[in-house]
């Protein structure tokens, strides 16, 4: 199953008119469904992105997935090799994968326009440069044990942790954790 994005993210909140007023009034989410009185809010970002506030501890704090290969509304739950479960659903009713497809062309066909080489150009560009970097990778852990090139992964994700959250470092650092997965748990050809 592929996935396409996050669906939601849930958060408690011990107050949560407090939680509201910071998500709506700092952050710019509106409400779709709830309130404090009732115990569980539903806001959501210009994205169509949600945001779940509740106050119980029966909900866990969790992200969604959604996936294009579902049906619109249905939902399953799958189970990721450290055994978290894993919460995806369809895209939401009325809005096919075709849609949501369309929806990122139309995005794509508007950025043309802009400063720059055409998007096209730019998205080769970029993945023969990835390309090139993941066959570097590959070359460097030519013919290292299985499980050194699995704990070089698990320090570069250990390293992307204790670095200043959303910076060049940490995004580097995660990226050439991804590009190792590869070298890892190689991945089906077809």
């Amino acid at each position: 199953m592929r996935i396409g994005g996050i669906r939601d993210v849930t958060y408690r909140a011990a107050e949560l008119a407090a939680a509201l007023a910071w998500w709506r009034d700092e952050l710019g989410l509106v409400v779709v469904e709830g309130s404090p009185a009732e115990g569980r809010i539903v806001l959501e970002a210009p994205d169509e992105r949600q945001v779940v506030l509740t106050a119980t501890a029966a909900e866990p704090v969790a992200v969604s997935w959604w996936s294009p290969e579902l049906d619109a509304g249905t939902n399953t739950t799958v189970t990721d090799p450290a055994g978290h479960a894993i919460a995806v659903w369809g895209p939401p009713l009325g809005e096919t994968a075709e849609d949501i497809e369309g929806r990122l062309t139309e995005f794509i066909t508007a950025a043309e326009p802009l400063e720059g080489p055409p998007v096209d150009e730019l998205a080769d560009r970029v993945a023969a440069i990835v390309a090139a970097a993941a066959a570097e990778i590959g070359t460097a852990v030519e013919g290292v044990a299985h499980n050194k090139v699995l704990a070089t992964q698990l320090l570069l994700s250990q390293r992307s942790r204790h670095v200043e959250t959303g910076s060049a470092s940490q995004w580097h650092l995660s990226a050439a954790s991804t590009l190792l997965a590869e070298r890892i748990i190689p991945r089906s050809e077809g």
